[in-house]
């Protein structure tokens, strides 16, 4: 640890950092380094999203650089780059909840199986456009019910751990 001071993280975690020496919270999609903060990293599939509640956090992914203060995130997903503010006081996980920003259908259903631990296939759907919003992370009947009304589409269970989206 001292002399490598760089935390491995594949995931989402949240981070309160008392003051001290610097260290490096490391994915494969960027690096935050951090000293006397709270902050929240996610980096799953090809997304890295850093959120910042105190203090600062300085963000590299894509060679680029930005410094976080509070109420301030970023998103970045390939080369595109999403920022934008955060007005809770802590991460929406911790009180069972999913937040997305502009996510992709494919990423959402990505992340409901794995909240629900759950198969979800497709069917006669086409939908490009991103979600923006939050659903619950301990009701999945309702979180299907959001995301159907969003997308314009029905779903159907077929099977214990298994759902189909169909388009209308």
């Amino acid at each position: 640890w001292r002399g490598n001071r760089c935390l491995q993280l594949d995931g989402e975690a949240f981070f309160k950092v008392t003051h001290g020496n610097t260290f490096d919270v490391c994915t494969n999609l960027g690096k935050v380094t951090v000293v006397g903060t709270q902050f929240n990293v996610k980096a799953r599939g090809k997304r890295f999203e850093v959120q910042c509640y105190e203090g600062k956090v300085r963000v590299q992914s894509n060679n680029r650089v930005v410094v976080l203060t509070p109420g301030m995130a970023i998103a970045v997903e390939g080369e595109q780059r999403i920022e934008s503010p955060r007005v809770c006081e802590r991460p929406l996980w911790m009180q069972d909840q999913i937040s997305f920003n502009e996510e992709k259908l494919d990423a959402v259903i990505a992340e409901l199986e794995r909240q629900y631990d759950i198969a979800i296939t497709k069917h006669n759907i086409t939908n490009n456009q991103k979600f923006t919003g939050t659903i619950p992370a301990d009701n999945l009947d309702l979180a299907l019910e959001i995301i159907g009304s969003a997308y314009n589409f029905k779903h159907t269970k077929t099977g214990k751990n298994s759902i189909t989206f169909i388009g209308k």
